[in-house]
């Protein structure tokens, strides 16, 4: 039966007298359990002893508090391990997405080394010229920005082109 292959390493005996416990504990302690031959615990000795103001509720507190401790403690590595298993799940789907783009992109730049000539092309016509108007420098004595002497329209390039004096003037006043 189960009840047979269980191991037990304390329990406890409530008596309703404390002279009886007592004496219990002093005529049991160091003693062969006894019983059958074959049984399991025939050779093993009883441990008692007698604990002097302690009452059941302390027992029952204690056993609470050592269970709910247990399965607090089960609860946290339950939650560490979910932890590590969607920090794993997320690392490998995330390795999946990036060697999907590698691979879109390799696929990709095959396709436009065909192209080059084109995009070359299509680069220098890239630096469109604009036209932006501009105001007049506020304080235009100021030889600092140019004096003030701007044109009410100045050309500009997309990429790289030169900064308005007449606009660094406005930002820093």
């Amino acid at each position: 039966s189960k009840s047979a292959n269980k191991t037990f390493s304390e329990g406890w005996i409530e008596l309703s007298r404390r002279r009886d416990a007592r004496q219990l504990a002093d005529l049991l302690n160091g003693q062969p359990m006894g019983g059958r031959r074959r049984a399991a615990n025939y050779s093993d000795l009883w441990n008692l002893k007698y604990l002097k103001g302690f009452t059941w509720d302390q027992l029952s507190a204690e056993q609470a508090y050592k269970s709910r401790a247990r399965e607090s403690r089960i609860a946290n590595e339950v939650a560490n391990a979910k932890a590590e298993r969607d920090a794993f799940a997320e690392a490998v789907r995330r390795g999946k997405a990036e060697k999907a783009m590698a691979e879109r992109r390799a696929k990709n730049n095959n396709n436009n080394d065909n192209n080059k000539a084109n995009k070359a092309a299509a680069a220098a016509d890239a630096r469109v010229l604009r036209t932006f108007s501009q105001r007049a420098a506020v304080g235009g004595d100021d030889d600092r920005f140019g004096g003030g002497k701007t044109t009410s329209k100045q050309t500009r390039t997309a990429v790289g082109g030169n900064v308005s004096k007449t606009l660094l003037a406005r930002m820093f006043e």
